[in-house]
């Protein structure tokens, strides 16, 4: 750990732990949310090659969230959740603008709030830089996304003069990088620590290779078993590794900088993540017969959006700073909703209210458990979700279980979109589907995802105009065919997975 971090550290170890966030002053607040994050490949989370040094030593000197589920698999969905602190269960491609922003929440509170975005989807366009006395979602050209340094590099000359105008307010700073998103870049300063052919393969080993070989289109008369091509989703993977640690260095030299300018000295620091991604791990959602002409790369999923596998729904969530105990860990289920009103807590503020001076927000205060038990009170919650448009699931504590279910404008064959019923506890890869060996079981988890869906109804944007920014940043992304209709004007899907 480089010593400036040490430093920081040693600042922090004597404000950790207080009771509360009360007194005269604010504390600063940094929210760093890393664009397709999975929490599997952190080293804090257990992931055995050295991708996440810094965001490691800066764990232990925290509180991590070990079981984090984020509210969609994709930006669309995921952000607008995140940052109203509300749950979607419907089409939803930009924040609705009854909600409150967390932004701008902490700029009403007397904050100087500043933002910077690597992805185009979270434009100011889109509604994103509501809030900010200074926001940034621009990127180096049309066709080239802002690398995590250069976000850095950007920011913090904005960051000097918005506090040399607001010389007495806290500071709220967001930073949203867009590394490690796909297309994954090579970073060839790290091929010593992080060779790409050494990275953790598929698991268990060899089931891709029988995958391919049972479904899959015949190997080629060069590469008998698709051996080679396995090889190159095994590099892809590796690729992944480098862009997380490539990331994770940018972000120690933010956080370096912010130490210097004393922005650290009494601080919360929450570092969390829009969605994950599918590495190669499940097979794609296309019917048996397109399967059947697919080589590998095609065969199997890579990205994000069109499922809600682990890989694409768990997250880190790791809070540091005034206020957070040193180095814990718990296992209470936690999702992206509940960093709004947390961060409230952390800043002695009162969440976003109703008429009747009822709390809006359907996430949970997480420092509800500190000092108390890790894996939560006795009325902690028992069910985690995330939805899609096409595609919705729950994740039950007690259990172990989780159900998938396709919503109920997604039923037919030729949508490609499957339930499945899922022991975690057992079967932590998702290979094993028993929707068919546990009725009862199946039938008791749709209720519950149907009451979470009838619980939150959201306001759709499903065929409504899209600005032109979003049109740019969904086919510069790769996501061609997803999200709302560029066609005729259909009706909005049926979030519900309890069809008539």
């Amino acid at each position: 750990m480089r010593p400036t971090i040490c430093v920081l550290l040693l600042t922090w170890s004597s404000v950790l732990g207080l009771p509360s966030c009360g007194g005269e002053t604010k504390p600063n607040v940094i929210l760093i949310v890393v664009d397709t994050l999975r929490s599997d490949r952190l080293g804090c989370y257990g992931y055995p090659r050295a991708t996440s040094p810094e965001l490691d030593e800066l764990a232990k000197e925290g509180v991590l969230f070990e079981e984090c589920v984020s509210q969609a698999p994709w930006t669309l969905q995921s952000m607008p959740s995140m940052l109203a602190g509300r749950y979607l269960t419907q089409n939803r491609n930009w924040p609705d603008r009854r909600h409150v922003l967390l932004a701008e929440h902490f700029q009403r509170a007397g904050y100087a709030t500043i933002g910077a975005s690597a992805n185009d989807l979270l434009s100011a366009e889109m509604e994103y830089a509501r809030g900010f006395d200074d926001y940034d979602s621009s990127n180096l050209d049309d066709e080239v996304d802002k690398p995590c340094d250069v976000l850095v590099k950007d920011l913090l000359p904005k960051l000097d003069a918005l506090r040399a105008r607001k010389k007495d307010a806290p500071v709220f700073l967001y930073l949203q990088p867009f590394d490690p998103h796909f297309p994954f870049l090579e970073h060839h300063e790290f091929d010593a620590q992080l060779p790409t052919d050494e990275t953790e393969p598929v698991k268990p080993e060899g089931w891709q290779s029988e995958e391919i070989v049972r479904r899959g289109a015949p190997a080629p008369a060069n590469d008998p078993g698709w051996a080679n091509e396995l090889v190159g989703l095994r590099h892809q993977r590796g690729l992944y590794d480098q862009e997380v640690r490539f990331t994770d260095q940018a972000l120690g030299t933010l956080l370096e900088e912010l130490e210097k300018r004393g922005l650290l000295d009494d601080a919360v620091v929450a570092i969390v993540s829009d969605h994950g991604e599918g590495l190669w791990e499940h097979v794609n959602k296309a019917g048996d017969e397109k399967l059947a002409t697919l080589p590998p790369n095609g065969f199997f999923f890579a990205g994000h959006a069109h499922h809600v596998y682990e890989e694409a729904i768990r997250t880190p969530f790791v809070l540091f700073g005034r206020g957070v105990p040193k180095g814990e860990r718990f296992t209470a289920p936690v999702e992206n909703v509940d960093l709004f009103p947390t961060l409230c807590a952390l800043a002695g503020l009162a969440p976003p209210k109703d008429a009747n001076g009822k709390s809006v927000l359907d996430g949970r205060d997480l420092t509800r458990l500190f000092g108390g038990k890790k894996e939560g009170p006795s009325d902690w919650r028992e069910h985690t979700f995330a939805f899609m448009p096409h595609v919705a699931t729950v994740r039950e504590r007690s259990s172990g279980l989780k159900l998938v279910l396709p919503t109920c404008s997604y039923r037919a064959p030729e949508d490609g979109v499957r339930g499945g019923l899922f022991d975690l506890v057992h079967d932590p890869d998702e290979r094993v589907d028993l929707l068919s060996a546990r009725p009862a079981e199946v039938a008791r988890l749709s209720r519950v995802l149907q009451a979470a869906i009838d619980a939150h109804p959201t306001q759709h944007t499903w065929n409504w105009p899209k600005p032109p920014k979003i049109h740019q940043g969904l086919h510069g992304g790769g996501y061609v065919g997803v999200g709302d209709s560029d066609g005729p004007i259909r009706p909005p899907p049926d979030p519900r997975v309890i069809c008539d």
